[in-house]
């Protein structure tokens, strides 16, 4: 292993036009096999492909372990005519093509169909082929298909989300042999999913193969969600799949299949996870389905409120109130805000300067002008499915409940707060509205993200 370390670590300070790309891993290895991930650059030219070569050749010399040009091939993605031949000829490599077997499973860039998994059905016929000249009894087929045909598909199951038609493959030559054995004839006395009950309920312990493949695939999902930081996979999958997100809060459209397919699982291991907030370091407070009522993303409006309308009125309020036309709008927020002449009532200069505060706090575009034309002007402004726009609604919404709230606590229980206070938590309520949501990695993303002062990640 020390000698993988060495040629890593040279493979990396000698990369010139070559370098390898920030999303793989310089090496895998496994015994005397093993693979060199590098990204060739626009700029290159045939003098500076000479050091990979080099290093190699210094590597066989104190490892003895020397690349084979007949055995080795050479993986290129969307690359020019003249960069293949230049590779080529410095490397003398063969020219390969995609699916290749490595480390007996076939590396696919797409979907896994069934074609691919053709080695795997061959080697289940190969073995009960050469079974056929013996006299197993019933029980013997049973150890048979437990200890050796199921535990072919293991391997497979533990790195592929199997495609339903190899399964069923799988489980109909299974089931032949468990019932003809080396005769043509013979039926299924006991449905299969019966056969595979344990042999407390009636069954014969032989495994399920669909439930086998998704226990398998729930195992990765489990190294991610305990942060196996060991695993290459977990820590890949954590920086660029992620981009360091909550895996409970991840859209499945621009996914691969193979990912998508595993997201899908989640649902079956939530119901047995068990969240230790502790410090908050490693849960999302509005993703994770940490509370009973699951997600709270799902279970919160657009003002940050929870959408139960017996314990939390406001937010129904101001839901129904959206609905209404600008104009219908525009009235309402001017009656909402604009409260008989108690002598215990928020000022206009309070409602001014709480706004006047969230302009300088987070660019706030809201004019100088009389409240019931400034919502007019609002209402014109801040249209469409803009996410800057729609913050900025979020933050109007707001500010009139607020408002509203304060003008509450002044008239009936004497309680007062100061505009500065108003006005940072509502820019600190719109912040936690953001960050609940998956936006995606765009440029408006980033620009809503700098206006509200959020770190970007």
């Amino acid at each position: 292993m020390p000698l993988f370390v060495y040629l890593s670590s040279h493979l990396d300070s000698e990369a010139g036009s070559w370098s390898v790309s920030l999303r793989s891993p310089t090496l895998s290895i496994l015994m005397e096999e093993f693979m060199v991930f590098s990204k060739v650059l626009e700029d290159y030219d045939r003098v500076t492909l000479c050091p990979l070569t080099s290093v190699l050749e210094e590597f066989g010399n104190l490892s003895g372990l020397f690349v084979n040009p007949s055995k080795s091939q050479l993986l290129l993605s969307k690359s020019a005519a003249t960069t293949i031949s230049d590779l080529l000829s410095v490397l003398n490599f063969h020219l390969g093509s995609l699916p290749v077997t490595y480390l007996g499973l076939p590396m696919v860039s797409s979907k896994l169909f069934v074609s691919d998994c053709r080695s795997l059905l061959l080697k289940v016929d190969r073995r009960i082929s050469g079974w056929g000249s013996l006299q197993l009894s019933f029980a013997a087929r049973t150890q048979l298909i437990k200890s050796v045909l199921c535990s072919l598909s293991v391997y497979w199951s533990s790195a592929f989300v199997l495609p339903k038609t190899v399964i069923h493959c799988l489980e109909k030559k299974l089931r032949k042999f468990l019932w003809q054995g080396n005769s043509s004839s013979g039926y299924a006395k006991v449905p299969w999913h019966q056969v595979c009950q344990p042999r407390e309920c009636g069954g014969l312990s032989i495994p399920d193969l669909l439930g086998l493949n998704k226990a398998l695939m729930c195992k990765h999902l489990w190294d991610f969600l305990t942060r196996k930081e060991s695993s290459i996979w977990v820590n890949w999958v954590w920086r660029f799949r992620l981009h360091k997100r909550s895996i409970w809060d991840q859209r499945q459209c621009n996914s691969t299949w193979a990912w998508r397919k595993l997201i899908k699982l989640l649902p079956l291991i939530q119901p047995k996870l068990r969240f230790h907030i502790g410090n908050g370091d490693t849960i999302w407070l509005w993703t994770d389905p940490w509370h009973s009522l699951g997600p709270l993303v799902l279970v919160s409006s657009g003002s940050c409120l929870p959408k139960r309308p017996s314990s939390h009125w406001p937010s129904i309020r101001f839901q129904t109130l959206f609905r209404y036309s600008r104009h219908e709008l525009a009235m309402a927020l001017y009656l909402i805000t604009s409260p008989p002449n108690y002598s215990r009532r928020a000022p206009a200069h309070s409602r001014r300067q709480c706004l006047s505060l969230l302009r300088s706090r987070v660019k706030f575009p809201w004019p100088h002008t009389h409240w019931s034309l400034g919502v007019v002007w609002a209402l014109v402004k801040f249209i469409g499915r803009h996410m800057i726009n729609a913050a900025y609604r979020a933050a109007l919404a707001s500010s009139v409940y607020h408002i509203w709230q304060e003008r509450n606590n002044r008239r009936f229980t004497g309680l007062s707060s100061t505009p500065e206070s108003v006005a940072a938590f509502v820019a600190d309520q719109i912040r936690l509205r953001i960050l609940s949501d998956n936006l995606p990695r765009s440029l408006q993303s980033v620009v809503v993200y700098r206006t509200w002062h959020i770190p970007w990640v």
